[in-house]
């Protein structure tokens, strides 16, 4: 019982570190950066609201496995872990397709 709270705790955690991340890209007023150490110039973006609000959707997306997960695995640790498994590795290949989408999307044209 103690490994399933323990468990559930961090991906409570991971889950809120990804939401905040979402709630954070809508609240900026410059376009939001996906890599780290990036910086997205204001002139890349022609609509900077909604570029930061469909990164603010993708993050708090990801997130919601991790909740999932949080709930699931206090009574079903095993479903739980395999359930973060499948969603963290295959996540951050959903994470870089779906923002280059995103950035081809609101990218200015050359």
């Amino acid at each position: 019982m103690g490994g399933s709270i323990v468990m559930s705790l961090v991906c409570f955690l991971c889950g809120g570190v990804f939401l905040a991340i979402g709630q954070w890209a809508r609240r900026r007023k410059e376009p939001m950066h996906f890599y780290s150490g990036t910086e997205v110039a204001p002139e890349e973006i022609r609509d900077i609201p909604a570029y930061n609000r469909a990164n603010a959707r993708l993050w708090s997306v990801y997130s919601l496995p991790y909740f999932l997960s949080a709930v699931i695995g206090i009574r079903y640790p095993g479903f739980a872990g395999i359930l973060v498994g499948l969603s963290c590795m295959p996540g951050i290949f959903f994470l870089l397709f779906s923002y280059h989408r995103i950035y081809r999307k609101y990218a200015t044209k050359p």
